[in-house]
């Protein structure tokens, strides 16, 4: 069920030109994606607000037209942790879909998002028929689950110190940095405590900790990284007791 989400039951003419463009639907001719995801509902969302969350039954899978989103998910021991960053032009909820289940995770926009739920029965008889859709499908789903199960471990087997420098690298790597080497997006702190699988209060220590060694500047939720390579290495390395 989608949560605070304004929602079109008419979707925009554009759902054409986005779906045509996405790489999973390339094969497909324009006349039978029309026909199949006529149906499809268009969800605008603002920052912090939910696409699906975790518990939910999925209805379909979501094609994100613009805008981002982190996946956050909740784990046993109560901590909450985000596994993956998601993109415009992508597609999201697709394991849930796949697999009959709830979802095991929460999405939240990062900014203003603007994204198609398309039906789940027409997507799935699509991918059953179309074996190159069906194969990119496929091809999307191991990206993620790799790169989210390797998220996973990394949180679970470094540091807070080598988390939150990995963290770091990868938004600064999926937001893009301008030419002061500033992240592209505002980072307000409880959300980099979250993505780097701390406690705010740890956070601002090590925050300070990281501009001490001149790795970074954290300003009004600006983040420049001013030595991006040491912070690379400083995340992969042993750590030494002193830096416990």
């Amino acid at each position: 069920m989608l949560s605070k989400a304004t929602v079109d039951k008419k979707a925009s003419p554009a759902l054409m030109k986005v779906i045509a463009n996405f790489v999973v639907f390339r094969s497909c001719s324009a006349r039978d994606l029309g026909k199949r995801f006529r149906d499809s509902e268009q969800v605008e969302l603002e920052v912090g607000e939910i696409l699906y969350k975790q518990g939910d039954k999925p209805q379909g899978v979501f094609l994100i037209e613009s805008g981002s989103l982190k996946v956050v998910r909740s784990l046993s021991d109560g901590q909450r942790i985000v596994i993956k960053l998601v993109n415009k032009r992508s597609l999201s909820g697709l394991e849930a879909l796949l697999s009959e289940e709830k979802y095991q995770d929460t999405a939240y926009a990062n900014d203003k998002v603007r994204a198609y739920l398309l039906n789940g029965s027409a997507f799935l008889s699509l991918i059953f028929t179309n074996k190159q859709s069906y194969d990119g499908v496929i091809e999307l789903m191991n990206k993620d689950l790799i790169s989210a199960r390797s998220r996973i471990i990394s949180l679970s087997q470094k540091r807070a110190k080598q988390r939150l420098a990995e963290s770091i690298l990868w938004i600064g790597d999926f937001f893009g940095t301008d030419e002061d080497k500033r992240i592209k997006y505002l980072l307000r702190p409880k959300e980099l405590a979250t993505i780097s699988g701390t406690t705010l209060s740890n956070l601002y220590k090590l925050l300070a900790f990281f501009e001490l060694l001149g790795f970074i500047s954290y300003k009004h939720n600006n983040l420049q990284l001013m030595e991006p390579k040491k912070l690379l290495q400083f995340a992969n390395v042993d750590l030494s007791n002193r830096l416990k």
